[in-house]
This record gives structure tokens, C-alpha cells and sequence, in this order.
């Protein structure tokens, strides 16, 4: 991974500014009392990496009073990247960041993808040499976002320390998931993870594919027993064609044999044999027309029967709902304290679940319809029930239309034939053996509308070949990718073992230096998260030395293998909470002094002077009362 570095930090608005200091390669402190604008630097910083900041949005329940009233306000970071050097400017309230190059050259990217095909993340993980992946959990996907990263990187004030992971940015619970979170550690310490999330990725859209095309086929294979349900076998494209070869080569010996009868008729007779042709002609392209309207009206007839069963559900569903209004009404049945099972009133702790666990109360009571949802719902119905009447009225109109058309073209057929028998008995007998001649049309009629039914069931058969080889093939890459995961899984899980021996190493070290009552600390090797003293319950204090030690483990580590994708980078808001002591702080703060490494970055706030006297030299700014962060403009 890149070595990110930033450099400096700028606020412009119209009635405030901010200018930092330059920061330097190793530890970077500002230090100073609460109120002064330490954290808002930080949010600075993150909110230009397109991180979210809530007190920088007015709505928020405790918004920034300066930055959210302040106008034409920006912020600015100039960063480093390896070699390059880029400055990054994003407006407050906007979704978008500026970027400029060492060059001159301007590029805008924006924080949400929806249709931006590249957006900010993706610059910028592509820049530090992570893979944008595919992340699948469950039927939820999303890409690999920095913001996801930092949850690793950026050390805040989480004001519960027991949890290690930053707050991820709009929370839920696959955001926050276990799967997320090992995700991000595996990512930023293993060498091989992107490859294998990249091809677990890879294996969930050809799942998706094979379950597609394995869906038209068997669609397919359902019509195919439905089309061969009076025939006693299944015939293959290749046979058909065969029997299509076959039967026309038929009707080219009936149409010669028709022709040697023919040969002797009185040349009298040749106007009428040409209008028989004609009509015989007229007769069979309008048999075939009447099969194929008697096919569109079964076809509507389904159709129509669909809309009908359809519709007669709607209503039973809106004599339900008007049973259920009637007796919400009057009994009052549902609501957030009864029993969904035996109705009976429950005695339940406002914002928590029936089972005890925690649990929005805006979210539980989403599951509760009032009276007047019950009426929207039964209006919607009705409205349902408008809607297919009309669609079921459109349907008539079309089966009444094709009806009528086939009726037609019956009464047609009707009076060719007529016209037919008319113009036959015209012809000499004693020329022409008649009954000969019709027979030999019957079997060519016969003939030709079979070849139509086996033609349009080789159609059938080509598609359904088609849709079979794609199946094959789908399946076959799916086959493919999922042995390649496994072995990439193998390969991963034994990486993954090295790693967390590494990990427990640092963090053990630095656990035990730092806690003067701990005696191991590791991590549990499945889910990451730390274990002290194989599961001993720790004051809050405590919990702040084992975050803290978690994180600078991540650099350590980075440090000591180039092959690790951690940035090499901290963004660290005032470690000291939870009431954890000064001795114990600069304990924690003095293991940065063991780093002999000059190929990182850290930039800290911290309260003044907490911090030991070793770091003074690295106290970049001083924030007080008569030193804020943000300065008043005077013009």
C-alpha cells in the first residue's frame, strides 16, 4: 500500500478561517483544553476525505454553531501520496470533492456512486494501491469504501471504548456487521485477502448468472412438456429438421404424382385447374391464419382467466382488511405492547424488543398498522381491484377482436371450399380421376400444416438448445471460480493465521507495558476483536489503553512489512477519555517514541500538556481561549 501523508489543513468561509501548520513525516500533536477545536480539526480532515461528519450538517441534533452559519466555506487538505503531491477541496454541505494534481490538472469526483461510475473512494484507493472491490453480504452488495478503511485508521472519540472499530459512517447492521468488520482488518494487514474477495465477488455474480439462465431453462423445459405433452417422444432440433427434410421431400413426389394425372385433361378444363390452383392456395394460407388466431385466442383466454383469479384475490383481501379495521376498531387488537401471538398486553421497556434486546423504537413500531394504515391499505386494494378491471376489460375487448377475426377467416375457409367443390365438378371426370386429385391435396395439406407445427417447434427446440448451452456455460464458470475460492480460502486462512500470531505479538507487548495488571492480550482468531486476560472484565479506562494499542498494533505491523496495506497513517482525536489517568496516557503515548521508522504519519490532539515530555518537540499548534481553531475574519 501507498504511503499517505497530509501535509496541511485549510477552512475558508466567509466569516472564518483556518490555517494548520505543516505537518511532518512521524508524530504531529495539537494540543489544547476542550472547546478550543481540537476535534473540529480532525472532523476537518476526515470530512475532506469524504468521510461524514454530523456536526457539520445544520440538521443534526448537535451541529457546529460557526462552521454550519458560515458561507462560501470550504475545506482543503495538501496531501502526499508516495511521490505525488495532490490538494483536495470539498464545500461544506456538498457531495463532491475537488482534486488537483502537481500538474495543474482539476478533477471532481463525487462521494455517492449511484450513476457516477468512479467516485472519490475509488480515486483514492486506487492511488494507495487497493482493489475497489465487490462486496457481497447476504442480497446486499456494495464496493470496498475508504470510509469502510478508516474505520481502522482514524482513532476518534467513540465514546463507548469497547468498541474498537470506529462507528462506520451510516450505520446498520451490515455496515457494522462482523463479516464488515473482519473484512477491513483482513484487507488492511493480509497480502492475498484482495485477490480473495475479489474472486468471492467474481463467485456471487456467476452464482447470479447460473441461477438466471438455470431459471430460463427450466421455464423453457416447462413449455417444451407442455408443447410434446400429446407426442410419445421428446425430438431434438436435429431431428426435427430431419423430419421437415423428410416431408418435404413428400410433397414434392405428391406434386409430381398430381401432375402426371393432370397431363391428359382437355385443354378446356385449363382455366379451371388454374382457379382450383388459386383457390387451393387461398384455402391454405387462410387455414394456416385461422391456426394461428386459434393459438393468440387460447393464448388471451389464459390471459383473461390469470387477471380473473387475480382479481377475485384482491377482493378477498379487501373483505380481510375491512374485518380487520372493524375489529382494530372496536377491540383495539393490535399494538407495540400486546402480544402478536395470543394478543394479551405486555409489559415492555421503551426502545427494546419483546426478547429484552435493544431496538429502535421507531424501527419496533413500524411492525404496528394504525387504523388509518389499515385504511390506506384497503384503498389501495380497491384501487388495485379498479386497476384490474380495467386491465381485465382490455383483455375482453382483445379476446372479443380475435374472436371475431377467426370467425371470419372460419366462414372464409367455409366458402373456398364451397368455391372448391364448385370449379371440381366442373372438370370432365372421364379426363381427370377427381378422386385421386383430392386425396393427393388432402395428404399436401396435411402435410404442409404439419411441416409449419414442426417448424415452429424446431424454433422452439434451437432456443431451448441455446438457453441449455448457456446454461452449461454459466454453470461451468461458477464451477470453475468456486474451486479457485477454495483454494484461495485455504491459502488465505493459513495467511491469516500468520497474521494474528503477528498481531497478538505487538499487541501483547504493548498491552503489558502499558497496563500494569495485564498479564496477556491477544486476538480472538475468528472475529478479530481483543481478548485481556482470556475474557477478565476491564474498567472503561482500561478499554481505552486496549483501542488505542489495537490501533498503533496496525501501524507496527504496517511498518514492519511493506506488503501490508495499511497506510502507515493515524488520525487520532484526544485518547484521553473515559476517565483513563495521566500516568496511564503517557504510558500509551510514550510507545510512539519506540518507532525508529520515519515513513509514517501520525496527527494527534490531545489535552495540553497530556502527553509525555519526550513528544514536546512534536506539538505542531497550541490551541486556547485567545487561540481557537477557527479565527473570526476582520475586514
Amino acid at each position: 500500500m501507498g504511503n499517505f501523508f497530509i501535509r496541511k489543513v485549510l477552512y475558508s468561509g466567509d466569516k472564518y478561517f483556518y490555517e494548520s501548520p505543516d505537518f511532518q513525516n512521524g508524530i504531529n500533536i495539537i494540543e489544547g483544553e476542550n472547546g478550543n477545536g481540537k476535534s473540529t480539526l480532525i472532523g476537518l480532515i476526515y470530512y475532506t476525505l469524504g468521510g461524514g461528519v454530523k456536526q457539520f450538517e445544520l440538521k443534526s441534533k448537535e451541529h457546529h454553531e460557526i462552521i454550519t452559519k458560515d458561507s462560501n466555506n470550504f475545506t482543503e487538505l495538501r496531501i502526499q501520496i508516495n511521490d505525488e503531491h495532490f490538494i483536495l477541496r470539498r464545500s461544506i454541505g456538498t457531495n463532491f470533492i475537488t482534486v488537483a494534481n502537481q500538474n495543474g490538472n482539476v478533477s471532481s469526483f463525487s462521494l455517492n456512486r449511484n450513476e457516477n461510475p468512479v467516485i472519490f473512494s475509488d480515486w483514492f484507493l486506487e492511488k494507495l494501491g487497493i482493489r475497489i472491490l465487490d462486496i457481497f453480504q447476504g442480497d446486499k452488495k456494495f464496493k470496498l469504501n475508504i470510509t469502510d478503511l478508516f474505520r481502522l485508521i482514524y482513532h476518534d472519540q467513540n465514546p463507548d471504548p469497547r468498541k474498537v472499530y470506529k462507528k462506520p459512517d451510516n450505520d446498520s447492521y451490515v455496515s457494522d456487521s462482523e463479516y464488515v468488520r473482519k473484512l477491513v482488518f483482513r484487507i488492511l494487514l493480509g497480502k492475498n485477502f484482495e485477490k480473495y474477495y475479489a474472486i468471492l465477488g467474481e463467485l456471487q455474480f456467476a452464482e447470479t448468472e447460473k441461477n438466471i439462465a438455470q431459471s430460463i431453462l427450466n421455464e423453457f423445459k416447462l413449455i417444451s412438456s407442455e408443447l410434446y405433452k400429446d407426442s410419445s417422444e421428446i425430438t431434438n432440433a436435429d431431428h426435427l429438421k430431419e423430419e421437415i427434410n423428410l416431408m418435404n421431400d413428400q410433397l414434392v413426389k405428391l406434386d409430381r404424382a398430381r401432375g402426371l394425372l393432370k397431363i391428359k385433361r382437355p385443354n378446356k378444363n385449363d382455366s379451371v385447374w388454374s382457379n382450383i390452383e388459386s383457390i387451393k392456395q387461398e384455402l391454405f394460407a387462410n387455414e394456416v391464419q385461422k391456426q394461428q388466431l386459434q393459438e393468440e385466442l387460447s393464448g388471451v383466454n389464459q390471459e383473461l382467466y390469470k387477471y380473473e383469479k387475480y382479481r377475485e384475490g384482491v377482493i378477498k383481501e379487501v373483505t380481510q382488511l375491512n374485518k380487520i379495521i372493524h375489529t382494530h376498531n372496536t377491540l383495539e387488537v393490535f399494538n407495540a405492547n400486546s402480544c402478536p401471538f395470543c394478543l394479551n398486553g405486555l409489559e415492555r421497556k421503551k426502545g427494546h424488543c419483546y426478547c429484552g434486546n435493544e431496538v429502535l423504537e421507531e424501527t419496533f413500531e413500524k411492525f404496528f398498522f394504525s387504523s388509518d394504515e389499515y385504511w390506506d391499505l384497503l384503498k389501495a386494494r380497491k384501487k388495485s381491484v379498479e386497476t384490474v378491471d380495467l386491465v381485465i376489460k382490455s383483455v375482453s375487448l382483445s379476446f372479443n377482436e380475435l374472436e371475431s377475426k377467426l370467425n371470419l377467416v372460419s366462414k372464409k375457409s367455409d366458402s373456398l371450399r364451397e368455391e372448391l367443390k364448385r370449379n371440381l365438378n366442373e372438370i370432365d371426370e372421364n379426363s381427370v380421376d377427381i378422386d385421386k386429385l383430392n386425396d393427393i391435396d388432402d395428404i399436401s395439406l396435411k402435410i404442409k400444416s404439419e411441416i409449419q407445427d414442426l417448424m415452429r417447434k424446431m424454433e422452439f427446440e434451437e432456443k431451448l438448445r441455446k438457453y441449455q448451452q448457456k446454461y452449461d456455460e454459466k454453470k461451468s464458470d461458477f464451477e470453475k471460480l468456486k474451486r479457485e475460492t477454495k483454494i484461495l480460502e485455504l491459502s488465505t486462512s493459513k495467511e491469516m493465521d500468520t497474521i494474528v500470531d503477528d498481531f497478538n505479538d505487538v499487541f501483547n507487548r504493548l498491552m503489558v507495558e502499558t497496563l500494569k495488571d495485564c498479564r496477556s492480550a491477544k486476538i480472538d482468531p475468528d472475529t478479530y476483536e481483543p481478548i485481556i486476560d482470556e475474557g477478565i472484565y476491564r474498567e472503561a479506562s482500561a478499554r481505552v489503553s486496549v483501542r488505542f494499542n489495537y490501533f498503533l498494533t496496525m501501524l507496527i505491523l504496517s511498518l514492519k512489512n511493506d506488503a501490508i496495506k495499511f497506510p502507515k497513517f493515524l488520525l487520532i482525536d484526544t485518547p484521553n477519555t473515559a476517565g483513563i489517568d495521566i500516568e496511564q496516557l503517557n504510558k500509551l503515548l510514550g510507545q510512539f517514541l519506540s518507532i525508529s521508522a520515519n515513513n509514517f504519519q501520525v496527527i494527534m490532539t490531545t489535552g495540553l500538556g497530556t502527553y509525555p515530555n519526550q513528544l514536546k518537540s512534536m506539538v505542531r499548534s497550541t490551541l486556547s481561549d485567545e487561540n481557537k481553531l477557527l479565527q473570526k475574519r476582520k475586514y
